[in-house]
């Protein structure tokens, strides 16, 4: 067992560190850098998609950088289990540099495990440089119970067997509660209602990385299902230094190292963090600044040829309402206006959510993209309605299919919390009432919508992202069919909180490869063959009232209605 971590040995245990030494790093390039994958320096590095072009020319700057990825090198992790064998195994082969991002750490018996595997790398490693960032009022928690990220973390950052610089652990405050009135009134949870810092990757050297949904916690490493995508090796291109000998970042690793070094800067450490008399002052327009310069790209298009389809690219965005940084929301909106090919096949996306609760912006996205697209250079408004709805009855022919997967109320993440926490599933349950009204009166019965709600007993589901294939049939039997291939994994949830509250980052995959495209399918099908329709209850009415009506009784019928509508923008 960890001992408990006393406030007189504060000092000892969270002295601040000097930062690592990083260079300025400017964006990677895939048009004029190193290719990542495993091309000799004489083979020019293959062009990417069409797709990845339509999209870069549909969303305004900054537009992200785009890394070139060996197919064979990814892989989407299924259980809970899968994920935490796979960083402890990923840890132990690591030898420069270490670093994870989460909400929170728990401090549970794996947790512990954890943290003396790193521990033990550490030792064994002593060059190694580990950096890990939490969320600064989830990762502060419960410290005066002992029962903290930081209490968790304790036995690592005492170690004297190796110098404090190589250790750091950073708290990331968002700008909303950086202010003297929120630090005031606002006491913990109740903060981390307003913002949390949410981006969840861990990075292993320059060549490993994992992107998921999941945080660092007991229940995430058992029966709390999230989306796990692994990434090891398939590429090195400039020597996997990841930017740190004054180039760009060369890999998707480097570029998250990078990432994650630049929020430490604007971070505090534990000691300053659990100071009475915290009083420090955050940046934050310089920290926008960095990160749009980050993420910027100096090529104003993209070739829109594809030269070889055994290619992935990965493409990292960021999204940060209260900064002004909205890449994940431009390019969805980019994707879902996007009108298909007169060639094209049938289309399906499917869209995973942990927390239904979309904005109406991105509901009429999604509506328009099942519709057909909007031609280019059409307006937003009216107008690009009316002409989004002729486009679908032209193309008539043509088949988008949705689908959407959700927890139901018995898998939901707050499924049995006491006390206004009880409220949450139900809330969720509404908001899911309300995006199947959106749809439910304006697509006709050949633009079909499904919603599955993930049902597997004794587990929760905290799983998040997006797929967009090809194929013939819907559900977890589809086979997929040519063209190109995309998933997004990461930290959205896509609702209310990821667009406008909190920190988040993703990832886009986009590849033609037939045996990646065969495992993004299998990963959504894995996940359906938990999940139950919701199709129609008795007397023709939807299955998903019946539910809702059960969920809504005594005083809740009341005031629940309203007092969802009133945290909207919480939730």
């Amino acid at each position: 067992m960890i001992p408990c971590v006393r406030r007189s040995i504060h000092q000892r245990l969270y002295s601040t560190p000097s930062h690592f030494k990083t260079a300025n790093l400017r964006p990677y390039l895939a048009t004029n850098t190193p290719c990542v994958c495993s091309y000799s320096s004489s083979t020019s590095p293959p062009t990417p998609p069409a797709l990845l072009s339509s999209l870069f020319d549909r969303a305004p700057s900054p537009r992200p950088p785009l890394f070139p990825l060996s197919p064979s090198s990814i892989s989407f992790l299924r259980e809970p289990s899968e994920f935490y064998h796979t960083l402890f195994e990923s840890i132990s082969r690591c030898r420069d540099r270490l670093t994870l991002s989460a909400l929170y750490l728990g401090h549970g018996p794996m947790e512990q495990a954890l943290v003396q595997h790193i521990t033990a790398a550490c030792a064994k490693y002593p060059s190694l440089q580990v950096h890990i960032l939490l969320d600064h009022s989830r990762g502060t928690r419960g410290h005066s119970h002992h029962a903290s990220s930081l209490a968790t973390l304790a036995p690592l950052l005492s170690l004297p067997s190796f110098s404090s610089p190589n250790v750091r652990v950073s708290l990331f405050r968002m700008p909303q509660l950086s202010g003297p009135l929120a630090r005031r009134f606002l006491p913990s949870p109740v903060n981390e209602a307003v913002a949390v810092s949410h981006v969840k990757v861990m990075a292993f050297d320059d060549e490993e990385i994992l992107i998921t949904g999941a945080n660092l916690s007991q229940d995430y490493f058992t029966t709390r299902q999230d989306r796990y995508v692994h990434i090891r090796g398939g590429g090195g291109g400039g020597g996997g230094e990841g930017g740190r000998g004054g180039g760009p970042p060369e890999t998707l690793a480097g570029f998250y190292h990078e990432l994650i070094e630049m929020l430490g800067r604007y971070a505090v450490s534990p000691l300053v963090a659990l100071s009475q008399e915290h009083r420090s002052v955050v940046d934050f327009q310089a920290l926008k600044t960095e990160l749009t310069d980050l993420f910027s790209s100096t090529s104003p298009s993209l070739p829109p040829s594809f030269s070889d389809e055994h290619v992935c690219w990965a493409m990292p965005t960021v999204q940060c309402g209260p900064l002004g940084l909205r890449l994940d929301q431009t390019l969805l909106h980019a994707l879902l206006s996007a009108s298909p090919s007169p060639s094209s096949a049938s289309q399906h996306m499917s869209l995973a959510t942990a927390y239904l609760n979309p904005p109406l912006s991105f509901l009429e996205d999604l509506q328009t993209w099942q519709q057909g697209g909007t031609e280019e250079g059409t307006e937003g408004g009216l107008q690009g309605e009316q002409q989004c709805n002729e486009t679908g009855r032209k193309r008539g022919r043509e088949r988008r299919h949705l689908s959407i997967l959700c927890p139901s109320a018995e898998t939901h993440g707050f499924a049995g919390a006491r006390g206004i926490k009880a409220f949450i599933p139900l809330a969720y349950a509404l908001h899911e009432q309300r995006v199947r009204k959106h749809f439910r009166p304006s697509l006709p019965p050949s633009i079909p919508l499904s919603l599955y709600r993930y049902t597997r007993p004794g587990w929760t589901f905290h799983g998040k992202g997006l797929w967009l294939l090809e194929g013939e049939e819907e559900g977890e039997g589809a086979r997929e069919g040519g063209g190109v291939a995309l998933t997004v994994a990461g930290s959205s949830n896509y609702g209310h909180r990821s667009f406008e509250r909190d920190l988040e980052s993703q990832v886009w995959l986009v590849s033609a490869d037939g045996g990646l495209k065969e495992r993004m399918r299998e990963e959504r099908a894995s996940l359906l063959r938990e999940c139950s329709s919701v199709g129609q209850g008795e007397g023709g009415r939807e299955g998903g009232e019946e539910e809702e009506e059960a969920l809504l009784r005594g005083h809740w019928k009341v005031w629940a209605p309203t007092l969802t509508t009133w945290t909207q923008g919480l939730l």
